[in-house]
């Protein structure tokens, strides 16, 4: 209770701080998002950045109750779908095998991948969703020309028997080292990445995640963009 306020006053408020205190506890709820995701994404993705990469045509598929989407997947069409970066030249990206596995009740899920000379293994992630239809939020780090960067990921599609129907994968660059002449992307810039042949094929885990091979680096303009950060 504030000094300047006497004990009359002070009873008088106790109604509007009860509702100040419901209001409070009402913009609690939903995990802290206005999408129906998973409280945890929002320690890989904030809400801002999930609104931008939404605005760039990035689907968020909502709902507690995803399907299972553990498994490996082959990706070899990457392109770029959509992009936050003006006057953007890139729009070919290296092929990316990926592994998710380890899906829990409460949403986990684990994200390996190798795209061109970046790779990850056993990245935390959450996933939302309903049917067949899911999103995956995690955060990745790499170096692009020895520039340390870390982005926030996204990963929506349908999942079916033969791989992950209408992937899409959407970046937000959230951090980067010295990097005097902006060969990464600039922290806040994003991009959506499709897979342009409408699947990324299920393989088996041992081939998934093996070394990029010599062939994804010739295949679009055979550049190494892992990720998309490279800016140019």
């Amino acid at each position: 209770m504030s000094k300047r306020t006497g004990k009359t006053g002070g009873r008088r408020s106790l109604p509007l701080a009860l509702g100040l205190i419901a209001l409070l506890l009402a913009g609690c709820g939903g995990g802290g998002s206005k999408y129906d995701i998973p409280p945890g994404a929002l320690d890989y993705v904030s809400q801002q950045q999930l609104d931008k990469l939404a605005a760039l045509g990035l689907p968020i598929n909502q709902g507690l109750t995803p399907p299972d989407v553990q498994g490996a997947y082959y990706a070899n069409s990457m392109i770029r779908a959509a992009t936050s970066v003006p006057g953007d030249t890139i729009t070919t990206f290296a092929n990316e095998s990926f592994s998710l596995s380890g899906q829990a009740a409460d949403n986990t899920v684990s994200v390996s991948y190798v795209q061109g000379p970046e790779s990850g293994d056993g990245l935390g992630s959450f996933v939302s969703g309903s049917g067949s239809h899911f999103t995956i939020f995690t955060q990745i780090t790499g170096l692009y020309s020895d520039i340390a960067f870390k982005d926030a990921m996204l990963l929506s599609g349908e999942i079916a028997a033969d791989g992950i129907h209408d992937l899409r994968q959407g970046l937000l660059l959230t951090q980067k080292g010295d990097d005097p002449t902006n060969l990464v992307l600039l922290v806040g810039q994003a991009r959506v990445i499709a897979e342009s042949d409408g699947l990324a094929a299920r393989t088996t885990t041992s081939s998934a995640l093996t070394s990029a091979r010599p062939a994804a680096l010739a295949d679009g303009d055979g550049a190494p963009r892992p990720g998309g950060a490279g800016a140019r």
